[in-house]
């Protein structure tokens, strides 16, 4: 709940730092898809995808395969992994429409070292080889507008 709570309070402050006279359907981040062409994102407000960027949100985990459920947009304060080649924006949307219920990826929009809770396993993903890594070393940092995967340990074999 704390988490939600500082991701609210921070999403106003990014708010802030628009400048006065913004439309807010001119309001951007960039993200870059590295070498792999797969990158985690964690957004402070909703956001329509450019032509050729899919977003996927894990909605299952079986026998250490996740289940992927494509999206539509990006919505504010959820994980998202998101599939496009090189460098490119995701931009302001007042609403989504994609469903994000059972998203079981976590994120933030600062640097935040993240404790372990009882109960859960969590993991990296590297975008270099598109991979996630299970996390050993807590507290761990979470790089500002990552997401991370934390999943309930009887999901997760070994």
């Amino acid at each position: 709940m704390k988490q939600k709570i500082l991701s609210f309070l921070i999403a106003i402050l990014v708010a802030m730092m628009v400048p006065i006279g913004t439309r807010a359907e001119a309001i951007e981040l960039p993200v870059d898809a590295g070498a792999s062409g797969y990158t985690t994102f964690y957004a402070p407000f909703a956001a329509s995808l450019p032509n050729a960027v899919k977003a996927y949100a894990v909605e299952g985990v079986e026998a250490d395969v996740l289940t992927l459920v494509e999206k539509a947009d990006v919505s504010a304060g959820e994980g998202v992994i998101l599939k496009g080649e090189g460098s490119f924006s995701l931009t302001y949307a007042s609403e989504t429409t994609s469903d994000w219920t059972g998203n079981m990826l976590e994120g933030s929009l600062m640097n935040t070292n993240v404790d372990v809770e009882e109960g859960y396993a969590y993991y990296q993903f590297n975008e270099d080889d598109a991979i996630w890594y299970k996390v050993t070393d807590f507290p761990f940092t979470n790089s500002a507008y990552k997401a991370y995967l934390k999943l309930p340990e009887q999901l997760v074999e070994g």
